[in-house]
């Protein structure tokens, strides 16, 4: 990222693209990688109720924008093999498809944070302990 970002030489659609998924790839190691560790061990949602919604909208959003990423860099080699004469791949286009990523990715997983709620595998042990606490989604 400050590669791309200190060398003007570097500033390609290809790296504005690969940066693009190297910070989506460092939010999954923020997101996904403490809390999934955590609850697999334990196998109890430590976090409240409130990264109970959080944390999985991240963590969808964080994969959505690498697949999303990853398909952008495969259209514009794509255009760029089998229509070089037809179109012309810049920098602008390439920053407004990375924020047309961010945008969907953040609108599509809505529904994920939704419905995820906290429950206690547990009723009777609900508002004395933490334990036996899961964080999963609730469709009805």
């Amino acid at each position: 990222c400050v590669a791309v970002w200190k060398n003007h030489h570097m500033r390609t659609v290809t790296n504005y693209f690969i940066v693009n998924l190297s910070l989506a790839d460092v939010l999954v190691t923020i997101t996904c990688l403490p809390a999934t560790l955590v609850v697999d061990i334990t196998e109890t949602w430590f976090f409240g109720k409130t990264l109970c919604k959080v944390v999985p909208y991240l963590q969808t959003v964080s994969v959505s924008v690498s697949v999303l990423t990853l398909s952008c860099i495969a259209l514009d080699r794509w255009y760029a093999i089998c229509h070089p004469l037809m179109f012309k791949s810049t920098a602008k286009r390439a920053r407004n498809s990375i924020v047309i990523i961010w945008i969907v990715s953040c609108v599509i997983m809505i529904p994920q944070a939704i419905v995820m709620e906290c429950s206690s595998m547990f009723p009777e042990l609900a508002n004395k302990t933490t334990l036996f606490t899961v964080c999963d989604e609730h469709w009805a």
